[in-house]
């Protein structure tokens, strides 16, 4: 039974984000059609962030008061009615605002995949390794997705839009007929707040989530500063083309998939703790943020593989902390308020990149190397206490 449902929750992320990946290519060009403003291009992706980050905490909170099952599959089915309205677009730009207002709203698709993940795991390295499987996905989807989205732009430029509907739409309709439900410690008279900063105020009273999160809102800054300026950078500073950026993207995607499908479990939760696995994630981060930093090619391509590892295995050890840290009955509202951060870096560091990558071509890169720095250094200061907690219990904690 939990075979079959990790793989059921496997398979609608992998068409999740192959369904995200096809629309890349043609998103841009298809935008142009109604305005020729990168400003307003840019502001079409900020809606999305925008209703994601008020309705994340709300999705997951929902999650832990009536199941994972109902809140996915109604992220699902938002996602293909958002897709589906997109596509209509070329009648009204209204139809473009409307369409990513609902897949926005309704954006609750991974964090309730990996709360799912969670509920079904009966150890923490079962738990990490199941979290690594969203990573996985993500870098498979976004090296075949692209792909896929490219062709079919050349046929028309909304046939992406309507497949990724369609996608979705037989993705939604399998997860009703065939995912269980795993939430165990529902809790029907819990009060869901329509405020995500109180989600957020609540979840950030419990000192030890508040650690969690504060590493991750400082990841998920410096990856989203990272995505947002990255092909820009390579024209710049090493006159890359759009083919080349694409060729080092797909690298970065195959590393991910190799680290979280198959490394994390065989080689990196085997012989380290998960403490251990992060702290030199984050400083791998630090030092490839660094090397990015003095402008060479050559540089540049080591670094993005070390981060490639490096971003991995802090997401999925970031994520499977925080999942055990929160009480089992408000898990779902944690990974919300995790998925709430994550999409108030989306809009912050582009802003953030720009203009640091107006000011100078390094600038960026410094930015993130030293706020990478910052999650290092409250991660050490953390593991000393937790390892003097350890040291007076006499229990001391293998492969540190």
């Amino acid at each position: 039974m939990q075979k079959k449902a990790k793989l059921i929750i496997v398979m609608t992320v992998f068409l999740d984000v192959v369904g995200i990946g096809i629309v890349i290519p043609g998103l841009p060009i298809y935008l142009e059609n109604f305005t020729k403003s990168p400003f307003l291009i840019e502001t079409f992706f900020a809606i999305y962030a925008i209703c994601g980050f008020i309705a994340a905490p709300i999705l997951g909170g929902l999650s832990d008061k009536y199941g994972r099952r109902p809140v996915l599959i109604l992220s699902i089915i938002g996602t293909a009615i958002g897709w589906l309205i997109f596509s209509m677009g070329s009648k009204s730009m209204i139809f473009l605002v409307i369409g990513r207002i609902i897949d926005g709203i309704t954006s609750g698709n991974i964090s309730t995949a990996q709360t799912y993940l969670v509920d079904i795991s009966k150890t923490p390295k079962e738990r990490t390794a199941n979290l690594g499987l969203i990573g996985a996905v993500f870098g498979v989807g976004f090296i075949i997705g692209p792909g896929i989205g490219g062709i079919l732009s050349k046929i028309s430029i909304t046939l992406p839009f309507w497949t990724t509907a369609i996608m979705a739409s037989l993705n939604a309709l399998a997860a009703y007929m065939f995912l269980p439900e795993t939430n165990q410690n529902k809790n029907a008279n819990r009060k869901i707040s329509i405020n995500p900063f109180s989600d957020m105020k609540k979840v950030f009273a419990n000192k030890s989530v508040r650690i969690v999160l504060v590493v991750w809102a400082l990841y998920t800054l410096c990856f989203g500063i990272m995505q947002s300026i990255f092909s820009l950078y390579g024209h710049l500073a090493h006159d890359f083309s759009p083919s080349t950026n694409g060729l080092l993207l797909t690298l970065t995607g195959f590393v991910i998939a190799l680290n979280q499908g198959f490394l994390l479990k065989k080689i990196w939760l085997k012989f380290f703790h998960e403490k251990t696995i992060e702290i030199f994630g984050v400083l791998a981060l630090v030092i490839s943020y660094a090397l990015i930093a003095l402008n060479s090619v050559y540089l540049l391509i080591f670094a993005l593989i070390v981060s490639s590892f490096a971003q991995s295995l802090v997401r999925v050890v970031n994520n499977s902390n925080l999942s055990h840290l929160s009480p089992p009955e408000n898990v779902g509202e944690t990974m919300g308020v995790a998925q709430s951060i994550m999409f108030l870096s989306a809009i912050i560091s582009p802003l953030i990149g720009g203009l640091a990558l107006e000011h100078s071509l390094s600038l960026p890169w410094i930015i993130s190397s030293i706020l990478m720095l910052i999650a290092f250094v409250i991660l050490k200061i953390e593991h000393l206490k937790w390892t003097k907690i350890k040291d007076n219990d006499q229990v001391i904690e293998p492969n540190l």
